[in-house]
């Protein structure tokens, strides 16, 4: 739920801290368009290579308020984030996920799930 803390926390010289509802869109000529929803309406278009996105498993935070920071460009008079350095999840997603899901997204540093500590 949009607080109205979505915004950016640090800007600086093309480097930032943002907090806001990591989204997708996907196209079928644009098929990992990331933004980040800001609490002014404001979409903060993500685009960095897929190293970035699957090394931080940005994908695994879509639908959750994250805390984004890296670099931005402006392109067109809008800013576009260019490099990210960390993205941490600071809420859950409501979806419901199976128990499958959970297991596969307990090793993400992006989420809240936790695995069960097998006995000794």
């Amino acid at each position: 739920m949009d607080d109205g803390s979505w915004k950016f926390v640090q800007d600086e010289d093309g480097r930032f801290l943002v907090k806001g509802m990591l989204k997708i869109r996907v196209k079928p000529d644009d098929l990992n368009r990331y933004l980040v929803q800001l609490s002014s309406g404001e979409s903060i278009e993500l685009r960095t290579g897929f190293g970035t996105i699957h090394n931080l498993r940005v994908d695994a935070c879509v639908g959750s308020v994250v805390e984004l920071e890296g670099e931005y460009k402006v392109k067109d008079g809008r800013k576009v984030i260019t490099k990210v350095k960390r993205c941490k999840r600071l809420c859950a997603r409501q979806p419901r996920v199976s128990a499958q899901e959970k297991m596969s997204l307990a090793t993400s540093p992006c989420t809240s799930v936790r695995r069960k500590s097998r006995p000794a």
